[in-house]
């Protein structure tokens, strides 16, 4: 006889909960997976019966949603904060919860949200953690500042933006930022690492001196 299995998951970060119950609500089988992608798919192979899924959206059900979706008949994220308004209650574990998941699909009282297709999600994932560096940078140029005006130290943007300018980092290729020739000569002199790290750090420190600071301030420094 044809039929239809209501799967509902529960995911964590190392493992899978999962509980199937039929059309009438009775527990076909229940168990956990190892969150792997290997793991996965060879539940989901296994499986007897095509099947109706859903998990609760979390911070790690994006790749397993991914890895699901080719197997399932159809495959649902939930909404996690209806999920704790319909399905709140005193007793909480793996298992109760994929239960739960698994009564709302069959029940169709599912809040179902939306997924962005993988692109999206990866383009929206590289966006969010471009701004994050981008803050941080302008945090760290913001807290030199501070510190050069706390000691009365006048000092050219250009000697601690120079490094930290996301316009510089931007039309700067990696290749052309690499130690130069003499540079890295300096760097493999002396007999242990800790030696040559040193001397290419004073080789380094000297370039960068004699490129950013000016003719006037070491006269000035010097009356």
């Amino acid at each position: 006889m044809y039929d239809t299995h209501y799967i509902g998951f529960d995911v964590h970060k190392k493992t899978v909960s999962y509980c199937a119950k039929t059309a009438d609500g009775n527990i076909a089988d229940e168990g956990t997976v190892a969150a792997e992608r290997a793991a996965l798919r060879a539940w989901a192979e296994a499986r007897p019966l095509p099947w109706h899924g859903a998990m609760e959206a979390t911070l790690f059900s994006g790749w397993i949603y991914d890895t699901l979706k080719p197997y399932a008949q159809q495959l649902d994220m939930a909404h996690p904060a209806m999920m704790k308004a319909i399905a709140a209650g005193k007793k909480k574990d793996d298992q109760i919860d994929a239960r739960k998941i698994s009564d709302l699909i069959r029940c169709n009282w599912l809040p179902v949200c939306y997924v962005a297709p993988p692109e999206m999600r990866e383009l929206r994932r590289l966006l969010r953690y471009r701004n994050l560096v981008v803050r941080q940078s302008v945090r760290m140029q913001n807290k030199i500042a501070g510190l050069l005006m706390e000691t009365g130290t006048s000092v050219p943007a250009t000697e601690y933006q120079v490094l930290l300018d996301r316009k510089f980092r931007a039309r700067t290729p990696m290749a052309s930022i690499r130690p130069r020739p003499a540079a890295r000569a300096t760097l493999h002199r002396g007999s242990d690492g800790r030696q040559r790290q040193r001397a290419g750090g004073r080789g380094l420190l000297s370039v960068r001196r004699g490129e950013c600071l000016h003719r006037e301030r070491f006269q000035s420094l010097q009356v």
